[in-house]
């Protein structure tokens, strides 16, 4: 996969060795997360904040697109920008951050269909959310607050939802967040 703002022949947005996929303009695919037991695939676009689903040929490993819905509640009228994605362990749940909104979506993954429906945002109590990670255990998720030099812990519900906690670390400008084994 190789993340690219616009479909050129030199710059594919998706590669596979069945061909390519390519967005729609102005989309600007930021990051790729796959459903682990289905043959599916979510994208967090950049640019128009939206999250496309894909249906991945497992033999070919060509993405077709399903779905394109907004990353930000309808009501939002600001401007924003996705950036990160992640799958949850059991393939119920699909996280993204908005930096603009400044907040996490929570989606809930149809059990058939794959397609995504919203289930909640939370506030990421700072500016430009241009991270989040799960603990590894993922009964917490941290959100790194890139302009606001913060990172903020939440915890995440049996049904994946997420409740703030009081989790706040001020550190310098987080881009990214790591778990080592101890």
């Amino acid at each position: 996969m190789c993340p690219a703002r616009a479909p050129t022949p030199s710059s594919p947005t998706a590669w596979t060795p069945g061909g390519r996929s390519w967005p729609r303009p102005r989309a600007a695919p930021r990051h790729i997360d796959f459903h682990p037991g289905k043959a599916l695939a979510y994208v967090i676009n950049e640019l128009d904040s939206t999250i496309t689903t894909y249906r991945q040929d497992r033999q070919s490993g060509a993405l077709t697109p399903l779905q394109t819905i907004p990353a930000t509640p309808s009501e939002f009228t600001g401007y924003s920008t996705g950036a990160e994605i992640w799958v949850d362990r059991a393939g119920r749940n699909v996280y993204v951050s908005n930096r603009g909104h400044d907040s996490i979506g929570v989606f809930g993954i149809d059990r058939t269909r794959g397609t995504l429906s919203s289930r909640q945002w939370v506030p990421t109590h700072g500016r430009t959310p241009r991270f989040f990670a799960f603990d590894p255990d993922q009964r917490f998720l941290y959100v790194a607050n890139q302009d606001s030099r913060s990172i903020v812990g939440y915890r995440v519900g049996r049904d994946g939802r997420l409740a703030p906690t009081r989790i706040r670390m001020r550190v310098g400008s987080p881009a990214c967040i790591v778990f080592s084994p101890v």
